[in-house]
């Protein structure tokens, strides 16, 4: 937590109902295998008090014995109480009632094909579409709200899974066929996850016998794209490059994003690096031991996307 400028969050959260906590998250540690299960315990912008049935994070316990489900059964108020806390034990607390009503309750409704158990291998297989989830890659139940979108000029049909960007703790095997093949060359079509508003991005994918497959991390909406742009290798303040010793590049992909890259300087591998995650930045500081001052020189830089595409950039610089 020291030297870094972002700000921490809540460190615990304790819910109680009547005076009997229910549950509880602290977030001391977790293991690297635990990392996906945090998409499970958070909802948007919002984290849940109860735990999916196949949620094992170690920072969330439940001392109810129901996931920290509360069972309204009662026509009486409820006593709810939040305590929250930061690393340094300031505490909020925020209290409200819940009254308990009778209602009637209505049975789910469902198909069996769509409805996929979190502790037990799901199949889904459609026309042009299959999808395997294992045992352990869901943390709830998952009644799918599964739908085909078709586009005349569309290279496959467009799948929604899920009308809701459902987590999954492991990779799952999707396969999506092709409906017609504009490029011989198999290398440059990718599996696209689309977004609520229609954005796409690549989940990557090889071809094989007429379908495009890959590897998925939640349940959305799928369809298949093509990716024949190169990567965009764009110079940054050239003309600083002697005066700060350092040469930087700022590289752009509207397809599949990059997937390697390489420099030279003068001929000679020269280490470029990415100092900054969130920015789209390569820079590589220029050091006399490995090249020589007092006169002009010659950069090349190299990207390729993931469906091969590649740009090569020259430029010369004094220094």
């Amino acid at each position: 937590m020291d030297g870094v400028s972002n700000h921490y969050g809540v460190y615990s959260v304790v819910l109680s109902v009547d005076g009997n906590e229910v549950f509880r998250s602290t977030v001391d540690r977790f293991s690297q295998n635990e990392n996906r299960m945090i998409n499970s315990w958070t909802y948007g912008q919002y984290m849940k008090s109860f735990i999916d049935p196949g949620n094992t994070l170690r920072m969330l316990k439940a001392s109810n014995g129901n996931r920290g489900l509360i069972t309204i059964d009662e026509e009486r108020d409820y006593q709810f109480l939040y305590t929250l806390k930061d690393v340094f034990g300031n505490a909020s607390r925020y209290r409200f009632t819940v009254r308990g009503r009778k209602q009637p309750i209505q049975p789910l409704e469902y198909q069996d094909k769509y409805f996929f158990a979190w502790n037990k291998t799901n199949f889904l297989h459609e026309p042009g579409l299959s999808l395997a989830v294992p045992k352990g890659a869901l943390y709830d139940d998952v009644n799918l709200h599964y739908e085909v979108k078709a586009d005349s000029g569309a290279i496959a049909l467009t799948y929604q899974l899920n009308d809701e960007s459902t987590p999954l703790h492991a990779g799952c095997e999707l396969r999506i066929g092709l409906l017609k093949k504009p490029l011989a060359d198999t290398t440059k079509y990718y599996i696209a996850s689309v977004t609520p508003k229609g954005t796409r991005y690549s989940v990557g994918g090889i071809y094989e016998n007429g379908y495009m497959k890959t590897n998925i991390q939640e349940l959305g909406t799928y369809t298949v794209d093509i990716d024949t742009v190169p990567p965009e290798i764009i110079p940054i303040n050239k003309n600083q490059w002697a005066k700060n010793k350092k040469i930087v590049y700022r590289l752009k992909d509207k397809g599949t994003g990059v997937c390697s890259y390489r420099g030279t300087i003068d001929g000679k591998y020269a280490l470029f690096g990415r100092p900054n995650i969130v920015k789209s930045y390569w820079e590589c500081e220029l050091d006399p031991k490995y090249i020589k001052k007092g006169g002009k020189h010659i950069v090349e830089f190299t990207v390729t996307d993931n469906c091969g595409n590649k740009t090569i950039s020259r430029e010369s610089f004094i220094w």
